[in-house]
């Protein structure tokens, strides 16, 4: 065989195996899409979305849970109830309809923040950050009758930390954060209004110590 007709042989194969391609894939059913929104931007907690923050992007049709937002109308003008990152498919329960006032990061139904001192002894070598989760000890002040008489718990568990506060005359203070003169940092936690309660009678009668729950996580 000529090197002429070996190449014609060759280009006849390659022609072949395309064609065979093409019917194949003609013959499959074509993959169901749905429209989904996902996210341009980072987005921290309380963020209003607006439609730049959003993209429409491409998803099959049977993996496309019903949570998930389809339409930019659909959460234009809702605050995201928690950091979000780029690129991330939206899901409805992430956002809320922003209410009168300020968004709070992770706001829910009966959450309240409240806002403790917090001591050096307390800080725990200065580990503790935003989103870690602490058990709150209330260890009673005064005679151990006074103590077997109060109403308040030995330990509030797993609460939020949502922000640490730098209190120092010279720093960046938050609005409504005291300053004025040197001070320990602030620690501020999330908490429901019963524990709020427990904590503002708890500051007069107890030492208040925040012990961080280092355990793996799991579920994940």
């Amino acid at each position: 065989m000529t090197k002429r007709k070996q190449l014609l042989a060759a280009a006849g194969l390659a022609a072949l195996l395309v064609s065979i391609a093409v019917i194949v894939g003609l013959g499959r059913p074509s993959l169901e899409t749905v429209e989904v929104i996902a996210l341009n931007n980072d987005i921290t907690a309380g963020k209003i979305l607006e439609a730049a923050d959003l993209r429409i992007v491409q998803l099959p049709l049977d993996s496309a849970v019903d949570s998930v937002a389809k339409t930019p109308e659909e959460v234009i003008g809702k605050a995201a109830l928690h950091s979000l990152y780029a690129g991330q498919i939206l899901h409805q329960q992430w956002l809320r309809h922003q209410p009168a006032g300020i968004a709070y990061p992770d706001a829910a139904m009966d959450s309240r923040l409240y806002t403790l001192k917090l001591p050096p002894e307390n800080a725990n070598g200065f580990w503790l950050a935003a989103g870690n989760l602490v058990d709150v000890h209330l260890v009673q002040r005064g005679s151990t009758a006074e103590a077997a008489n109060s109403m308040l718990p030995e330990m509030l568990p797993s609460l939020k930390i949502v922000a640490l506060l730098d209190n120092r005359a010279d720093a960046n203070l938050a609005a409504g954060a005291p300053g004025g003169q040197a001070s320990e940092p602030l620690v501020c936690l999330a908490v429901k209004a019963a524990e709020a309660r427990i904590l503002a009678m708890a500051e007069a009668a107890c030492l208040i110590k925040l012990v961080p729950l280092n355990e793996p996580l799991t579920g994940f």
